[in-house]
């Protein structure tokens, strides 16, 4: 080998340092991101992936985030931070279907909510009793509370 291509390699090598153990999906981005900089069999060699699986997936193309509508994302935050943040994905789907009049499946609002890092708030339960604390009443009787032995 000669020096350019050491230096090639070494390059090629500290790019896919980060993606070396990460799922096959991963590493074929990581490929479809350096195989224009690097050879496409050397970037498949050092991340063990053959380069005819590559092709198969570069065939079917699987983006990251498969049919995103950019309209229907922004409805969903519009809905989402009209109510404060307070909404799950149920109640932005049953608003969506009702208001915009679509025909949307929750898991789809959910995938959306997900992208966009959308989360519900939770509301804190309010105790309809008093935590222990100072006494509620006071001992008029000053009746003596410790006991003296075990029962």
């Amino acid at each position: 080998m000669t020096t350019e291509e050491l230096r090639e390699a070494l390059k090629l090598e500290r790019a896919l340092k980060k993606h070396l153990a990460k799922t096959t999906k991963e590493k074929y981005f990581a490929i479809f991101k350096y195989s224009k900089k690097f050879t496409l069999s050397l970037v498949c060699k050092d991340l063990s992936i053959s380069i005819f699986g590559y092709l198969k997936w570069l065939k079917n193309w699987k983006p990251m985030n498969k049919n995103y509508n950019r309209i229907l994302a922004i409805k969903i935050k519009f809905i989402f931070y009209l109510f404060k943040e307070r909404f799950g994905y149920n109640m932005i789907t049953l608003l969506l279907n009702k208001y915009f009049n679509q025909n949307l499946k929750p898991w789809v609002v959910y995938r959306y909510m997900k992208i966009n890092n959308l989360k519900a708030v939770r509301k804190k339960r309010v105790l309809k009793y008093d935590k222990s604390g100072p006494l509620r009443y006071e001992n008029l009787l000053k009746r003596n509370f410790n006991a003296d032995c075990l029962n």
